[in-house]
């Protein structure tokens, strides 16, 4: 395929990602949990440092549609002084607590190393409810005796 025909194909991938980390491919929703995985699994930051590419085996597109952010919490889990994170695409992460934001009322993130942004879908942001506090009017997820504040972007 001449180079200009597949890179106007990767640029019109029409390939999206909500908020809530649902794919669609042409304004329909990828319904396939292992291919959702595996599009998970795929993200990468676009190389011009623009936006997100979607990788699968050798070929790849541009995300052309993305809500918010390409990376995303599925699950959380306390242990200890330590919260391990599942992400949407299997992988596992140590949350590291001084990261946690929040945008609105209700939408929690944290940074990722390597990675960047990630948005907790609502189990993972669950799974935090018995730990989550205030303290000093800013609220925060306590651990033993250490409260980490969610600041507000």
């Amino acid at each position: 395929m001449p180079p200009d025909v597949l890179d106007r194909l990767r640029r019109n991938s029409q390939i999206g990602l909500d908020r809530e980390g649902r794919w669609t491919l042409d304004g329909r929703a990828v319904e396939h949990p292992r291919v959702q995985r595996l599009f998970h699994q795929g993200v990468r930051p676009a190389a011009d440092g623009g936006g997100f590419t979607l990788h699968v085996g050798a070929q790849w597109c541009f995300i052309q549609h993305l809500e918010e952010t390409a990376y995303f919490i599925d699950k959380a889990r306390v242990e200890g002084q330590s919260v391990l994170l599942t992400l949407a695409d299997g992988s596992m992460e140590t949350l590291d607590l001084t990261t946690l934001s929040t945008r609105g009322p209700e939408d929690v993130y944290c940074r990722l190393p390597e990675r960047g942004v990630a948005r907790f879908l609502r189990d993972a942001l669950a799974a935090l409810a018995p730990w989550l506090d205030e303290e000093e009017e800013q609220f925060g997820l306590r651990l033993g005796d250490r409260f980490y504040p969610i600041r507000a972007e």
